[in-house]
């Protein structure tokens, strides 16, 4: 063998191997055992699955449903659009005769987000008592409310066209394996946009368990620190991550997370030192939405109708909500655990005592 080409093949093989050698001791990212949150996504891992497996065991989807009875009033129009004034009439202006001037409807809707169960006893009843964490306007809503007639450059008058007056309500609670218990609300802070419910599980069910991690600090949240968080967007149990903006006042912060509607009252999550250290830092509140009004035709025309000056009359003014994707604004948990201290009655009428219970001893009160 030609010795240059020797030496050549000797070079390239000492170069791999050094190569080699260079990969298997470059370090690797390891997260610091420094006692502050992480900044850095955690490997999927066996251990891993299971510390998300355990606080969707805590996550559950709330659905609250209330009902209202709708009394809608019909007005006589002149060419304008505008009614006639009436003194008798119920609104002041002049209404169709007959039946066709008022009308009186039963509506329902659906609310759906998400919620933390924090407590949960055995009463040997078969029904377990439970406490779930949420925040209020998932399962609130005004008791009256009323709509009033639009003019022709689209601002509302002081036509009363509806009225609805709530009539009965009421909320239950999923897990993620679709266990379904009764629920009621029971402590409400619109301010803070915090709720109370109490619920009875049934005791065969084990997919529902209390949240048994610990209770974190949100003003040592920093730039950068990575959160996760849980919800049920579309109704199914969702995760997604971000990165945490510190707010204005100590401990309020923001999340650089794409969530949807479901995730409201979902548990934020931090991890401390690497998996399976994680801490709840916060609910979810809400993200960003505009109100955008648009123009549209009657419901029942098909695809492909030519518009005519009569459906064009037809046409509505339609208001629809858009979700500005990015930004999760959250309940601090410091602000959190004020209001969960103050409702320790919800506590007590189901036996359990907020400073001396197992799933509670880690809020620090």
């Amino acid at each position: 063998m030609d010795p240059h080409l020797s030496s050549l093949a000797l070079l390239v093989r000492c170069s791999v191997i050094a190569l080699a050698l260079a990969f298997a001791c470059a370090p690797k990212y390891v997260i610091p055992h420094d006692g502050l949150y992480d900044s850095q996504l955690p490997a999927v891992t066996a251990e891993s699955r299971r510390v998300f497996d355990r606080l969707f065991a805590a996550t559950v989807k709330v659905t609250w449903t209330p009902e209202y009875r709708t009394t809608h009033y019909h007005h006589d129009l002149d060419r304008k659009g505008k009614p006639f004034s009436d003194p008798a009439s119920p609104t002041g202006f002049r209404l169709l005769r007959g039946e066709a001037g008022i009308v009186i409807s039963r509506d329902a809707h659906s609310v759906v987000g998400s919620g933390v169960l924090i407590a949960r006893r055995a009463t040997g009843t078969g029904l377990d008592a439970g406490v779930v964490l949420t925040v209020a306007h998932v399962v609130t809503a005004p008791d009256t409310m009323r709509s009033y007639l639009w003019d022709e450059q689209g601002q509302p008058t002081g036509v009363l066209t509806s009225i609805s007056v709530k009539t009965s309500d009421f909320v239950f609670i999923t897990g993620r394996g679709g266990v379904h218990a009764g629920a009621a609300v029971r402590k409400v802070d619109r301010e803070q946009d915090l709720a109370l419910l109490t619920a009875s599980i049934p005791a065969t069910t084990g997919a529902l368990e209390d949240f048994s991690f610990r209770v974190g600090d949100s003003s040592a949240l920093d730039w950068g620190t990575l959160t996760y968080l849980l919800g049920y967007p579309h109704g199914q149990a969702q995760l997604t991550w971000g990165i945490v903006s510190p707010g204005a006042r100590e401990g309020d912060f923001q999340v650089a997370a794409t969530v949807n509607l479901g995730y409201s009252g979902g548990p934020v999550i931090a991890i401390r030192d690497g998996l399976p250290n994680v801490e709840l830092v916060g609910l979810c509140k809400w993200a960003s939405t505009n109100n955008i009004r648009y123009i549209a035709p009657n419901d029942m025309l098909g695809e492909g109708v030519r518009m005519t000056p009569r459906l064009i009359e037809e046409t509505v003014v339609k208001e629809a909500r858009q979700i500005e994707y990015g930004t999760a604004f959250v309940v601090p948990i410091n602000v959190i655990r004020k209001f969960v201290l103050g409702a320790r009655e919800v506590f007590a009428e189901k036996g359990i005592d907020v400073l001396n219970y197992p799933s509670l001893r880690g809020w620090g009160f």
